[in-house]
């Protein structure tokens, strides 16, 4: 094999490896863009879930403090035995 043959089989195995890393390095940005978006909007649901039971929680505070429901007995002490 002659030198130049040599010479050129090197150079477009180092093409070939500069591309694949490219590509690779691509892949992995758009691939941790994907998930930091996906982790934004996991944390807005999460934000605007808390809110709402954070809301319900107070209406249900403000409006009827601990009554108990139409017909319910209240709950006779054990006795010791």
């Amino acid at each position: 094999m002659r030198f130049q043959t040599k010479l050129l089989v090197a150079a477009g195995l180092l093409l070939t490896l500069s591309i694949s890393a490219a590509v690779l390095a691509y892949w992995g940005i758009e691939r941790s863009l994907y998930t930091l978006e996906r982790s934004r909007l996991a944390s807005r649901q999460l934000e605007s879930y808390l809110q709402l039971s954070r809301q319900v929680c107070e209406a249900a505070r403000l409006s009827s403090p601990l009554r108990r429901p139409t017909g319910a007995r209240p709950i006779s002490p054990v006795p010791a035995t």
